[in-house]
């Protein structure tokens, strides 16, 4: 994610997506499984899209259920929160950027 939405070349101009100065973090949460890849393939797209940087999180396991989702290590505009990353408050906060989410759920049936 990191390589294609933050470093790759734009070939394209971006849209006009409220960039609002750049000062909101975009915050897509997913609860895992359910809407995870649904949440993750919308919120890339989104991302592309409006010419924004996308974080998502990293695991040191596999274990299962996954421990708690560590925060990127490098400056996003969007970030992919998905299952357990409590600490992406402080993340946006540190970055000094007004968090405004979105919550994906998925209708089980």
């Amino acid at each position: 994610l990191h390589l294609s939405t933050c470093r790759a070349p734009r070939l394209t101009a971006p849209l006009a997506c409220g960039d609002e100065g750049g000062a909101t973090l975009w915050v897509a949460a997913a609860a895992p499984k359910g809407a995870a890849v649904m949440s993750a393939m919308i919120t890339v797209e989104l991302a592309s899209a409006c010419g924004r940087c996308l974080g998502a999180g990293h695991r040191d396991s596999s274990a299962w259920p996954p421990p708690r989702e560590e925060v990127p290590r490098y400056d996003s505009e969007a970030l992919l929160a998905i299952a357990n990353m409590h600490a992406w408050p402080a993340y946006a906060a540190t970055h000094q950027r007004t968090p405004r989410c979105v919550v994906v759920t998925r209708d089980p049936l």
